[in-house]
């Protein structure tokens, strides 16, 4: 698994960087935001709810030699790995607002489609994004995007059919080739090499398909890295990796994972004591796996758990909702902690962080939530804002270290590193209560470096 070392080396290398800019769907108003080195290109929040990235797509020259092409701004996900775009034809079948926003013409742009051997016609298939989906037909194309136009040829979709889609370009899929639509359905193995736009980034390469990845505090700024990762927004010090499950997915074991609402001491009853992360639900099936993504806003948890922590911070069901509706104005809001046991490495989620607000209603509902899956937990932006995330699709892993939203090392810092510190002594002390001598000797060791370190972080903290 990528661990420190990794990650340290990974933050010399120079790779494609895009910021991440704030845009509210009303206005369209956005701010530049300079990065350091390496290509830039824009990445939008539109109206808290998703990320879109400008992409060009490149056609053929018209008589003069200029080369035809439209820009369109296309959802990112992680959770999908095809990328598609609005078709100039597209229509939608329920009549809603899909297929009202930019779009391209296959035509217009002389873009190649992919065909049926048999048949001679394009390719097609039916692609999905979350609740909506489109029906596609491929086509060869030219990609482009940032200040320094990075250039790579892919097949992507052009939508024919679009439902729920609401005003959205298309989709630019971060996901795996096993969960492309498109790739189901192409006949030749060099062109489902061209489907996957990380693989297509970093096929010729000696990076790691791979991406890092920051939001900040409100969401309001970030940044995407293709490559590498960013030392400036990551304590890459103390990170901590996960193993992937599957090809398909960013999905990763929780089994022996545990969550605690409350007290840092272990001579203090917590609010809710230390439990299992997982669930057995009444017909049997475990939620004991979780996965990590771009467009969801919340922690899904099982329904017992979430319905535990949300009791915990005093949160109130509404049925019209669904959601636990919290106080905006409660200082006393306490920390939720889960805990990976196999390494005692504790990802913290204060209220600042697990306070989301209704910009609507003005009301503000809790971040965890219950999951409807029978199988996973999702982990989305209330746990995305408090971490950097690395995803290596090469290694298949995800490494974590927690997210520096202030380019220097301040007070706030040094404090979140005390805090979990802390949850780990607490952890290991606990660990002692179950385990034979031999080991006892290795945990013990531990927790008095851990102790060490405590005090000197202590002691670094500015008195006023």
């Amino acid at each position: 698994m990528i661990g420190l070392n990794l990650l340290s080396v990974l933050a010399c290398v120079t790779a494609i960087k895009l910021p991440l800019y704030k845009r509210t769907f009303q206005t369209g108003h956005h701010r530049d935001l300079y990065k350091r080195d390496g290509d830039k290109a824009a990445l939008f929040n539109s109206n808290d709810i998703y990320f879109v990235m400008p992409i060009t797509v490149d056609g053929g020259l018209e008589e003069n030699g200029v080369v035809i092409n439209k820009t369109v701004e296309l959802v990112v996900d992680s959770g999908t790995a095809d990328l598609w775009v609005t078709g100039q034809n597209c229509i939608s079948p329920k009549n809603d607002k899909s297929c009202q926003g930019k779009s391209i013409s296959p035509s217009e742009l002389h873009l190649t489609p992919v065909n049926y051997s048999n048949t001679n016609t394009a390719i097609s298939a039916t692609v999905a994004y979350g609740t909506a989906s489109a029906k596609v037909s491929a086509y060869s194309a030219s990609i482009s995007f940032g200040p320094d136009k990075a250039k790579k040829n892919l097949i992507i979709g052009v939508s024919d059919e679009e439902v729920g889609t609401e005003f959205i370009d298309g989709v630019l899929g971060l996901g795996f080739s096993d969960a492309s639509s498109l790739n189901l359905k192409l006949e030749k193995d060099e062109d489902r090499d061209k489907t996957n736009f990380l693989d297509a980034l970093f096929g010729d390469t000696l990076f790691d398909s791979s991406f890092g990845l920051y939001f900040s505090k409100n969401l309001a700024e970030g940044e995407i890295s293709f490559g590498d990762i960013n030392p400036e927004r990551a304590l890459v010090r103390n990170s901590h990796s996960v193993k992937l499950l599957s090809f398909a997915r960013w999905d990763f074991d929780v089994s022996n994972w545990f969550i605690t609402v409350g007290s840092l001491s272990p001579d203090d009853s917590p609010l809710v004591p230390e439990s299992r992360l997982a669930e057995t639900l009444p017909d049997n099936s475990v939620i004991d796996k979780a996965i990590l993504d771009i467009g969801t806003s919340v922690i899904f948890l099982p329904p017992g758990i979430a319905a535990k922590v949300n009791t915990a911070l005093k949160a109130t069901y509404d049925k019209s909702t669904r959601r636990y509706l919290l106080n905006c104005d409660d200082q006393t809001l306490t920390n939720v902690a889960i805990t990976d046991k196999t390494t005692n490495f504790t990802f913290i989620l204060t209220r600042k962080f697990y306070v989301l607000k209704d910009k609507t209603t003005g009301t503000c509902y809790s971040g965890f939530a219950p999951t409807t899956s029978k199988e996973y937990m999702i982990f989305g932006t209330v746990f995305l804002r408090s971490y950097y995330t690395y995803w290596n699709k090469t290694l298949r892993t995800i490494s974590f270290a927690p997210a520096v939203h202030d380019k220097v090392k301040n007070v706030e810092l040094i404090q979140r590193e005390i805090e979990q510190l802390m949850y780990k002594i607490q952890a290991q002390r606990l660990q002692l209560q179950f385990i034979g001598t031999a080991e006892k000797e290795t945990v013990e060791r531990s927790i008095d470096q851990d102790l060490k370190l405590l005090k000197e972080l202590q002691a670094s903290v500015p008195t006023a």
